[in-house]
């Protein structure tokens, strides 16, 4: 009971630690409130014995989780292991600004990504780094669709203009290419700025290569930025695990390749 009592002020004290001034390394306490509970957990008159009750179970299997959940966010393993698939931004100018699908929520109310994506390929354009504006938006999910979504950011910042190109009901990467190798080949499009976020870009560039485009890579991110590309550690580690299988089974396909550098 000594233990639990020590756990729960532990625990009493990391909620209040977001009051503390923005001066103070947040992550540091994160780390070290971890070790902290981990040195509780390891104390050997620590762990429930058979036959006790089940809530003593319940916070020790409580605390373990929340020990993980809070190194995760901490340390943020998913920039760690997907800074390698980052690129930097080119400087030149291209024929056409390409801005990749994300999705949107479920009430049709843009995403974190997606609003990335189209407010970075809404300022290439504003910035006259090409006379075209391709924005390729995914396959409407009931109320949820991102071609209406980014219709209406496009026109509430840039108005109406006649350069701007949709391409809906995409489903991957690869076929956003593959559309977009339909639409702007007969126009002699070959040359674009490929706007996506966080770690997508390198996949996304060998992809549209592969199609036949010349790409310069316009990530919404830098490379050393990539945490903010999503709105959570958890989030961002999934979508670079995403990334690499992805990367791993179009190149398996015959999809990618990784002789030509990006």
């Amino acid at each position: 009971m000594k233990k639990i009592l020590i756990f729960t002020m532990v625990f009493a004290g990391y909620l209040i630690f977001p009051q503390f001034p923005k001066e103070v390394n947040h992550e540091w306490v994160d780390i070290l409130f971890a070790v902290i509970v981990s040195l509780i957990l390891l104390a050997p008159d620590c762990w429930p014995k058979p036959g006790e009750g089940i809530f003593r179970w319940a916070i020790q299997v409580f605390a373990i989780l929340f020990v993980i959940a809070t190194l995760v966010e901490a340390i943020d393993p998913g920039a760690i292991i997907g800074e390698a698939l980052m690129l930097p931004h080119s400087c030149d100018k291209a024929d056409a600004i390409f801005v990749l699908a994300a999705g949107t929520q479920k009430d049709g109310s843009p995403g974190y990504s997606g609003m990335q994506r189209v407010l970075h390929g809404i300022e290439l354009f504003k910035e006259k780094r090409a006379p075209v504006l391709v924005f390729s938006t995914g396959k409407p999910f009931g109320e949820a669709d991102e071609e209406k979504c980014v219709a209406s950011i496009t026109k509430l910042l840039l108005g109406d203009v006649c350069n701007v190109i949709f391409q809906k009901n995409m489903l991957d990467t690869r076929g956003e290419a593959l559309s977009g190798a339909n639409i702007l080949f007969p126009r002699g499009i070959k040359k674009i700025l490929l706007v996506t976020n966080g770690a997508h870009i390198f996949r996304a560039v060998k992809i549209f290569e592969k199609v036949g485009f010349t790409v310069l890579p316009a990530p919404v991110q830098e490379p050393g930025h990539l945490k903010y590309s999503l709105d959570s550690s958890g989030q961002l580690l999934k979508s670079v695990i995403h990334e690499w299988i992805g990367l791993m089974l179009y190149y398996l396909r015959g999809e990618i390749e990784f002789s030509k550098k990006p």
